[in-house]
């Protein structure tokens, strides 16, 4: 009567492989893919590779947004992409500045006593480590006030 049932371990072998099947599936589900860099970079050479005063404006849809001289990245859920700007350098920088003020719209001249002062706050910015930001909008801005031609970058 105390013998083991036949049945026991054809129910144990069943059950092994079918947690190794919901294991294998578990594995295999859609990981989210990270944020593409493209797009963002094609706005900021847009503004960067006119000779022009030129505007573009950028939607975000990552959780932040990393922009250097010579590369813009974001980073999302499914990770981080990065993409090299073919015009530059640029001049990044950071959300409210004076020069962040002028990428938004307002006259170099509202912002900066002479043309030398905005040469010498872009150069600054230009040296400076990116960094990562959180913001659903990137704005470019091509501004040229006497020999200063710069492209500003706002996150």
């Amino acid at each position: 009567m105390l013998d083991p049932n036949v049945d026991a371990a054809a129910v144990w072998v069943g059950l092994a492989l079918a947690s190794l099947a919901v294991g294998g599936v578990v594995t295999e589900l859609p990981r989210p893919t990270p944020p593409s860099a493209d797009p963002l970079a094609r706005t900021v050479d847009t503004a960067a590779a006119t000779d022009r005063a030129a505007t573009a404006s950028h939607p975000v849809a990552a959780d932040a947004v990393r922009v250097g001289p010579r590369s813009v990245a974001v980073r999302g859920p499914g990770g981080t992409d990065h993409e090299t700007l073919s015009y530059g350098p640029i001049t990044p920088v950071r959300p409210g500045t004076d020069l962040c003020r002028v990428a938004r719209g307002t006259r170099p001249s509202s912002a900066f006593a002479d043309e030398r002062a905005l040469a010498t706050a872009a150069r600054a910015a230009r040296e400076r480590d990116p960094i990562w930001a959180e913001t659903d909008r990137v704005v470019a801005r091509t501004v040229t006030w006497g020999e200063v031609d710069v492209t500003l970058v706002c996150a």
